[in-house]
C-alpha cells in the first residue's frame, strides 16, 4: 500500500509519510521523492536496516529515536552521553575506545585538540526517561550492551589466545625442527645405503661380466668340440660304409662260392645215384669192375668229403667275418649314440648359456632401474 495516500497523524510529529521521509533522508542522505537508481540485491535489506535504526513498532503506530540521543558511532542510544572539546555528543564507551584508536573526531574527522570528555548530565537524563518510557528499545539496548560485553571478552581473551597460540606454534615449530633433524637423519642413512647398494651393484656387475667372459669362453670350446665330434663322426660314417661295401661284395663273393659249391654237391650227388644205379643193374659183373667202382666210388666220397669240409670251412670263415662285421657295427653305433648323447648334452648347456647370458645381459638394466627408483623415492620423504 501507498503509505503517502493517507497521511496518519501521530502525536505532534507529523504525519507518517513525513516520518518515512524524514528517516529515509536521515539515514540514506536522500530524500524520497527524488529518482532513485535502480535497487541492486540487499537495497531492501539496508533500508530495513535504517529503518529499524530510527523508529520502533509499538502496536501500528512507529515512534521515532530523537536524534540528538543516538551517538553517531553506533547509532544506539547513548548511556552515558559526554562532550568532545569540538562540542559533538557522544556515548562515553564509544568515544573512549574511538579516541584510544585514533586522534580525530567521528563526526568532523579533524584532530581533535584534547581528549578531554565532559559529562552532560541533562542528556544522560532524559535519555533514561526516554528508555524508561520504552522498554522494547531498552531491551534491545540491553541485548546490544550485553553483545559489545561479550565482544570486549574476546578482544581481552584475544591476547591470551594469541599467546597460547603463539606458545603451540613454537612447540610445532621445535617437533617440526626434530623432525626436519631426523628425516635428514634418514636421508643421509638412506645416502649411505645408496652408496653402499651402488658399490655391491657395481661389483656384481663386474663379477657378472667376467663371468659372461667366462660363459663366452664355454662357447667358443663346446662349439669347437662340437665341430670335431662332427667331423669325426663324418670321418668314422665314410669308414664305415666303406667297411660295410667291402664286407657286401665279399658277402657276394662267399655267396656265389656257396651256390657253385652246392651245385658240385648235386652234380656229385647225381653221380653218385647213377653209380648206384649201375651198380644194382651190374650184379653180376665182374670182381674188377666192382673194385675199380668201389675205388672211383672212394674216391668220389672223399671227393665229397673234401669238398663239405671246405665249404664248411669257407661257411665258417664267413661267419666269423659276418660276426666280426657285426662287432665293428655295432660299436660304430655306440660310439655314434655316444657321439649324438654328446652332442646332444653340448647344446642343452648351450641353449642354458645362451639363456643364462640373456638373463644376466637383462639383469643391469633391472639393477638400473632399481637405483633410479630409490633415487626418485629419496626427494618424496623430505618435508617443503
Amino acid at each position: 500500500q501507498d503509505l503517502s495516500s493517507k497521511p496518519r497523524p501521530i502525536g505532534n510529529c507529523g504525519t507518517l509519510g513525513e516520518h518515512v521521509k524524514m528517516a529515509v533522508v536521515h539515514a540514506f542522505g536522500h530524500p524520497m521523492g527524488l529518482p532513485q537508481p535502480p535497487l541492486e540485491v540487499g537495497s531492501w535489506q539496508r533500508y530495513g536496516r535504517g529503518l529499524a535504526r530510527q523508529f520502533s513498532c509499538v502496536g501500528l503506530n512507529l515512534i521515532a529515536i530523537p536524534d540528538s540521543f543516538v551517538c553517531s558511532i553506533t547509532r544506539s542510544p547513548m548511556v552515558d552521553p559526554v562532550m568532545t572539546n569540538d562540542g559533538h555528543v557522544y556515548d562515553r564507551e564509544q568515544i573512549q575506545r574511538w579516541i584510544h584508536q585514533r586522534t580525530t573526531s567521528p563526526n568532523t574527522g579533524l584532530a581533535l585538540s584534547s581528549r578531554f570528555l565532559m559529562p552532560v548530565i541533562l542528556l544522560k537524563e532524559l535519555v533514561e526517561a526516554y528508555l524508561n518510557g520504552r522498554p522494547e528499545v531498552s531491551g534491545v539496548q540491553d541485548t546490544i550492551r550485553t553483545l559489545q560485553a561479550e565482544r570486549d571478552s574476546l578482544i581481552d581473551h584475544l591476547p591470551q589466545q594469541e599467546a597460547r597460540h603463539r606458545e603451540q606454534i613454537a612447540r610445532g615449530k621445535s617437533r617440526h625442527r626434530d623432525t626436519w633433524a631426523t628425516l635428514c637423519a634418514q636421508v643421509n642413512g638412506l645416502e649411505e645405503e645408496r652408496t653402499a647398494l651402488a658399490g655391491t651393484l657395481q661389483a656384481e656387475r663386474d663379477s657378472l661380466i667376467d663371468r659372461i667372459d667366462h660363459l663366452h669362453e664355454q662357447e667358443a670350446c663346446h662349439r669347437e668340440q662340437i665341430a670335431v665330434e662332427q667331423s669325426r663322426r663324418m670321418s668314422t660314417e665314410i669308414t664305415l660304409g666303406a667297411k660295410i661295401s667291402g664286407l657286401e661284395e665279399e658277402k657276394a663273393a662267399l655267396d656265389a662260392v656257396r651256390a657253385e659249391l652246392e651245385a658240385k654237391i648235386e652234380v656229385l650227388e647225381e653221380e653218385k645215384t647213377a653209380l648206384t644205379v649201375a651198380q644194382e643193374m651190374s650184379d653180376g659183373c665182374l670182381a674188377e669192375e666192382q673194385a675199380l667202382h668201389r675205388a672211383t666210388r672212394a674216391a668220389l666220397e672223399a671227393k665229397c668229403q673234401r669238398l663239405e669240409q671246405e665249404n664248411a670251412s669257407l661257411l665258417q670263415q664267413l661267419q666269423e667275418r659276418v660276426a666280426a662285421h657285426a662287432m665293428e657295427v655295432q660299436s660304430v653305433s655306440e660310439c655314434l649314440a655316444v657321439s649324438q648323447q654328446r652332442l646332444a648334452t653340448f647344446k642343452r648347456e648351450h641353449d642354458q648359456s645362451q639363456k643364462e647370458l640373456q638373463n644376466l645381459r637383462a639383469h643391469p638394466y633391472l639393477v638400473e632401474n632399481k637405483c633410479q627408483g630409490v633415487e626418485a623415492l629419496l626427494p618424496s620423504i623430505v618435508p617443503e
